[in-house]
Parts: C-alpha cells; sequence; structure tokens
C-alpha cells in the first residue's frame, strides 16, 4: 500500500503520557484566542482546532479585526506561531525553558499588534483540565521530549484518515481537535426521523490519551445508548469495547504500534475505524418507519 502514514513506536505508547500533559496544557494557549475573541456558538467550536498537515500544526479559527490572523501550536517542537490569515507570513515563540505566563503574554503582543483587543484574552475555561506543574507556573522542559514528536505522528496520521473517512460517510462534522479532551476527531449524524427521541448519532476520533486509557487511542462511539445490547458484542480485531462511562469501541495506540511497517499500522487503523462505524451503526439499530 502506497501510503503517507508515518511509523508509530518511536516511543512506547505508554510512555508518552507527561509529553501529552504538556502539550495539552500548551493547546489552551491556542483555544483561549478562540473562546475569548470570538462570538461563542452552540457547539463551543469556535474554541476547537484543526490539524494543518503543511504546518504540522494545530491551528485555531480565524480571529477577525484590522489585520486577521490565528493562533497555533506545533507540538514536535513546542512552537506557539500566529499566522497572519491570507499571508505566507508566521511569527514564533519556541515554548521550551518558559511557561505559560510567557505564552500568554506573548500571544496578547503580538494579537494586539494586529488589532485584536486581546486585553480579552483570558485563560479561563468551562471545563477541568490535568494536574500538570505546567499549569501552576512551571516551565516547559529546555528541550522538546521526544514525545512531542510522536504526538505529531499520531495526529497527522489520524487527520488524514478521518478526512478520507469522512468523505466517504454521509452527514459528518468538520474533523477537529477539541481542547477539553484533546482528541481529533468528527461525527456522523444518522438520516433519522427524531420522533422525539436523541439524534442517533455515531463518533470516530483519536484521544491522546486521558485518565482511563493514558496511552493514545482511536475510538469509535455511538449516542445515544441503545436500550438493549447483544451479549457478546460485534468483534473487532484487536479492539475493545468501552462500557463504563461512555459506549464505543477503542483501538489501542499500543496494538497499532506493535505492527512492523508503517503500512500494516496504517491498515490496522484504518480496518477498525470502517469495521467499528458499520458495528456503531448496527447497534444503534435500523432507521425508524
Amino acid at each position: 500500500m502506497d501510503s503517507s502514514w508515518r511509523r508509530l513506536g518511536t516511543i512506547e505508547p505508554d510512555a508518552l503520557v507527561e509529553g501529552r500533559l504538556m502539550l495539552h496544557h500548551a493547546s489552551q494557549l491556542v483555544t483561549a484566542a478562540g473562546r475569548s475573541l470570538l462570538d461563542p456558538r452552540p457547539d463551543d467550536s469556535q474554541s476547537a482546532f484543526e490539524w494543518r498537515e503543511d504546518l504540522q500544526s494545530l491551528v485555531g479559527e480565524a480571529i477577525p479585526g484590522e489585520a486577521p490572523w490565528r493562533a497555533a501550536l506545533r507540538p514536535a517542537d513546542l512552537t506557539l506561531l500566529v499566522l497572519d490569515e491570507g499571508r505566507e507570513s508566521a511569527e514564533a515563540l519556541l515554548l521550551a525553558g518558559r511557561n505559560l505566563d510567557a505564552g500568554y503574554a506573548w500571544l496578547r503582543e503580538r494579537g494586539g499588534e494586529r488589532g485584536a483587543d486581546t486585553g480579552r484574552l483570558s485563560r479561563d475555561v468551562p471545563y477541568a483540565l490535568p494536574q500538570h506543574a505546567v499549569a501552576k507556573g512551571a516551565a516547559f522542559p529546555q528541550s522538546p521530549l521526544p514525545a512531542f514528536a510522536e504526538l505529531a505522528r499520531y495526529f497527522s496520521n489520524s487527520n488524514r484518515l478521518f478526512r478520507q473517512l469522512a468523505e466517504d460517510l454521509p452527514h459528518v462534522s468538520e474533523v477537529r481537535c477539541w481542547p477539553h479532551h484533546f482528541d481529533l476527531g468528527a461525527m456522523m449524524t444518522l438520516d433519522r426521523p427524531a420522533n422525539g427521541e436523541d439524534t442517533p448519532t455515531v463518533g470516530f476520533g483519536l484521544s491522546a490519551g486521558d485518565d482511563g486509557t493514558p496511552e493514545p487511542y482511536w475510538y469509535v462511539n455511538l449516542s445515544p445508548h441503545p436500550k438493549r445490547l447483544p451479549d457478546p458484542l460485534p468483534p473487532l480485531e484487536g479492539a475493545r469495547w468501552n462500557l463504563e462511562g461512555w459506549l464505543g469501541a477503542v483501538l489501542p495506540g499500543s496494538v497499532v504500534a506493535a505492527a512492523r511497517t508503517a503500512s500494516e499500522q496504517e491498515a490496522k487503523v484504518r480496518r477498525f475505524l470502517t469495521d467499528a462505524v458499520e458495528a456503531a451503526r448496527g447497534l444503534l439499530g435500523p432507521p425508524h418507519a
């Protein structure tokens, strides 16, 4: 298979937790621009960002004004960016050896130079973030952790697959990275009459890891929870079903990283997404008459 997938496993997935926590907090610099300076939307998407393959970065929404711009984070070398919208220009701040206070101060200065009211830029978020010393003022390490580049590969590989899948499926949202859980993904709305019931959806994505599963993992979830589930649930090669807190399928990063070649890794994730989405649609049942 001819592939642009970059092989995972240079660092074991269970050794990525420290890097993931730091990137999660650093990404809040990007979301702060959208949340503070854009009008709120019902789905809070003004605070989300997308993965830009050309920049290898998580890029926020455009901030309008005299000189429109976007905030972005390049994970591999932990660099905060301000991108001038519609122009091939950017300014960069390497966060290594600096703390979040320095990042926010720099972002206020760069945004202010472009005409934004960055006095409104706030660090407040409507969700709890994982505990880490950088959230309390500690500096990021002097040299970027190897985990940063490995996590960037997870995002890059997954983003390409998700965009391809979104083109093949109906009624799929944009592929976005959400700052609360630090996960990249999209949601498919099933075309069914509501009849007073919740509209069924199937989501798919990549989590960089969380308290329940510390290593990165791919997931497919479904909503609403079916009144009855088959026993056993549909089999999924190398994956498992999650029943605690949310219903869905999980493919751990360690299963994928164990494959020898990049093409084998890509095939595992692609097969999981295809099979798990189909299984989720089946669990939600046929369309209502």
